[in-house]
């Protein structure tokens, strides 16, 4: 008698399913994108306390840390889906050369951090006014 085995294509390369522990390591949603000011990064964290994010900057890099926190009292709970992450993230991204990362300011609404990056001084478009003589 033969028996069937679940196939599972992610048993040999080391990637962690989702909803794991080792899954938090993947990273979070993100965008930047370039505005006349600079950059802005803007990235999905819902249900995280503000007081949990660590961000540093060294060089170029700009790294976001922070936790998902589970649930503690999840007693008698039998799930049908269960597809939250919980644990640690962390998420690196190079900034470009003509910002100013040590001016970055940070806000965090309704589940979205955002971060402004603003143009070093010397990057900034000028003016020029043309004398006549």
């Amino acid at each position: 008698m033969s028996s069937l085995v679940r196939f599972d294509p992610f048993s040999d390369v080391g990637v962690a399913r989702l909803g794991t522990r080792a899954a938090s390591s993947l990273g979070v949603a993100l965008d930047m994108y370039e505005i006349s000011d600079g950059i802005v990064v803007e990235v999905a964290i819902p249900g995280i306390d503000p007081d949990d994010i660590e961000i540093s900057v060294v060089g170029d890099d700009l790294t976001i840390k922070g936790e998902f926190k589970e649930e503690s009292d999840q007693e008698g709970r039998q799930y049908f889906v269960r597809s939250r992450r919980f644990g640690e993230f962390s998420r690196m991204i190079s900034l470009p050369a003509y910002v100013d990362a040590s001016k970055t300011t940070a806000s965090y609404d309704k589940g979205v951090l955002k971060l402004d990056v603003p143009r070093r001084e010397e990057t900034k478009p000028r003016q020029i006014q043309v004398k006549i003589k």
